[in-house]
């Protein structure tokens, strides 16, 4: 019995000592646990392993995607790269420089300028109206870090008709003035005349306005974007880049002068202001004169570009300065037309009014300059659509206007309606005079990026 207690003794201790030596042997291998960290304890910002995007709480591995918020970029655009853009466009002209083409008041003045009671119905005093049109940009970016980047712009302003008229009528007084060469006095043709001549008149003058450019866009300077916000967009940060293209413009404008006045019968009883058109006592007169002008500009051109964002919103200004030469081109062409009180149509030469001896056209090349600049605010609701309004204004310095080109000094003897002369070499009244001009107003577009 005895003996049987000490074999069962020393075989536990044997067991215990095989036990607690694989123990020790799974010690050796296994690493020591880690104390357990607090909770309350915080990572430091900027510390990636937060696992979000410092005061933003996007995931930190969102901004590891390509584009100018990832690490290694100093830009601060968002991570698209190609971005197309759509806009209305609400501009203004400055106003057509017309001379005093349409005159009124009472019938002792019969529209002559200078004389009492004559007054101006149509010059560059009318308003001119806003025209719409519409502007399309596309652009690429051709690096993740957005440093350099191509774009075609293109833009159109439509037709628009800034038209004066005057219904059929023999109750007051309408002319077209006129400087007399043979007198050197002023002078006015009747288009209608209280109980002497009944008449009305149009004059219209439209245009229409387009271009196209090319541009190469290189980072100059730009604050690293180093937040992000929900939708993507940077906090705080700005970047500007120069440009370099070409340019071209293309503007067009033309103005029409229509009458027709029928001079009652009884020449030598008209009053004094219209003696000198007794010879057309009876007879209907139509006279008809317009002027096309078209400039065209082509040349390179330099400028800027700053955008500034800020959470959702972007703050752009750009400033473009292109030089060159203009293509500039005018035509004038007249028609008169003379019936008889039995309604037998009269030959006449070609010419009307301001148009007289054959009708003519000029070519011409200038040195001129176009700058321009555009400032928008946009809003982006997305990461990849954007709003935006701005105003954008644009000077041309040498262009073609067709109320420049309109010559008032006329000899009424070689007027057609007076039997002036049919040669087709008369001189010309073609006159070529270049000025300035201004397009401003309001943009409101929409921008896709992808």
């Amino acid at each position: 019995m005895r003996t049987a207690m000490v074999a069962a003794i020393l075989l536990l201790a044997v067991s215990t000592n095989m036990v607690r030596g694989q123990q020790q042997a799974t010690s050796d291998i296994l690493p020591a646990p880690q104390p357990v960290a607090d909770s309350s304890a915080q990572a430091q910002p900027g510390d990636s392993a937060t696992g979000v995007t410092p005061m933003t709480g996007i995931p930190a591995d969102a901004q590891a995607a390509p584009g100018c918020c990832s690490s290694g970029c100093d830009g601060c655009a968002h991570t698209d790269c190609g971005y197309i853009s759509g806009e209305y466009l609400l501009w203004f002209y400055r106003h057509p420089p017309l001379p005093a083409l349409v005159s009124g008041g009472f019938p002792a003045g019969a529209g002559v300028l200078g004389q009492s009671g004559t007054t101006v119905l149509y010059d560059d005093e009318v308003p001119s109206e806003p025209r719409s049109g519409a502007r399309i940009t596309l652009g690429y970016w051709l690096d993740d870090c957005k440093s350099s980047a191509v774009e075609l712009t293109g833009f159109f302003l439509g037709w628009r008709d800034d038209n004066f008229h005057t219904a059929l009528q023999d109750t007051t007084v309408v002319a077209r003035p006129f400087l007399n060469t043979a007198t050197g006095l002023e002078s006015a043709f009747p288009v209608a005349f209280p109980r002497v001549v009944l008449g009305d008149m149009l004059a219209s003058n439209r245009n229409i306005m387009y271009g196209v450019e090319a541009n190469w866009l290189n980072r100059l300077c730009a604050q690293k974007c180093e937040q992000v916000s929900l939708c993507g967009c940077c906090l705080g940060c700005y970047q500007v880049d120069w440009l370099a293209g070409f340019r071209y413009v293309n503007f067009q404008e033309r103005l029409d002068l229509t009458d027709s006045s029928a001079f009652a019968p009884g020449g030598a009883l008209y009053p004094p202001g219209l003696a000198a058109f007794a010879p057309l006592a009876g007879e209907t007169v139509g006279l008809a004169d317009s002027f096309d002008t078209r400039s065209q500009f082509y040349g390179p051109q330099i400028g800027l570009d700053a955008v500034v964002y800020q959470g959702s919103w972007a703050f752009e200004l750009r400033g473009k300065l292109a030089a060159g030469i203009s293509e500039d081109a005018v035509s004038a062409l007249g028609d008169t037309q003379l019936v008889t009180a039995s309604g037998s149509a009269l030959p006449v030469a070609p010419g009307g009014l301001y148009t007289t001896g054959a009708s003519g056209r000029v070519n011409r090349v200038e040195v001129a300059v176009l700058p321009e600049a555009t400032f928008n605010i946009a809003y982006r609701p997305s990461e990849h659509l954007a709003a935006y309004v701005g105003y954008n204004i644009l000077y041309w310095t040498s262009v073609l206007r067709a109320g420049d080109q309109v010559n008032q000094a006329v000899n009424p003897a070689q007027l057609p309606a007076f039997g002036g002369s049919a040669n087709p070499a008369a001189p010309s009244t073609v006159q070529f005079h270049t000025t300035d001009m201004w397009v401003q107003g309001l943009n409101v577009g929409v921008e896709f990026t992808w």
